[in-house]
């Protein structure tokens, strides 16, 4: 995988450190992003995580770096790193969407003006809910792009 066993339990570690950390504000888990759902960079003051070790090792990971540096040149910057946690017993779902809704953005020929990378610090499975995919969408325009994703 792309991080070492010590890193994703490193991870695991600072992540669920982070999401008791949050749970103490909410001891009814109502979420800050729907129900039972909670995104640590909106409860944070700095909308990121990066000062957490955790996370900050992430920014510098060998196996990213270089899919990024191809992808741009080297000529990017890391812009954040937060991230997102469910409780178990949820029983709805979120919807797949983009973060930054800036229409047009992907409408361009050229390098894609941000690229995400997401860590799973759990087991995902089929029980869980993953994340769908639509094979092709990241070549069409923003307004198809979210048509295909609403079917």
């Amino acid at each position: 995988g792309v991080l070492s066993s010590q890193e994703a339990n490193q991870l695991r570690d600072v992540a669920t450190a982070a999401a008791n950390d949050l749970l103490k504000f909410d001891p009814q888990s109502i979420g800050n992003r729907g129900p039972r759902r909670y995104s640590w960079g909106g409860a944070s003051e700095t909308h990121h995580m990066v000062h957490i070790e955790g996370w900050s090792a992430l920014m510098d990971n060998a196996k990213i770096l270089p899919v990024l540096d191809s992808a741009f040149g080297g000529d990017y910057v890391a812009v954040g790193g937060g991230g997102d946690f469910v409780l178990g017993n949820t029983d709805t779902h979120q919807r797949l969407h983009v973060d930054l809704q800036l229409e047009g953005m992907y409408d361009i020929s050229h390098t894609p003006a941000a690229i995400v990378v997401n860590f799973a610090v759990s087991e995902v499975s089929c029980k869980d809910g993953p994340m769908r995919l639509i094979p092709g969408t990241q070549h069409t325009p923003f307004a198809m792009a979210s048509q295909a994703m609403q079917t």
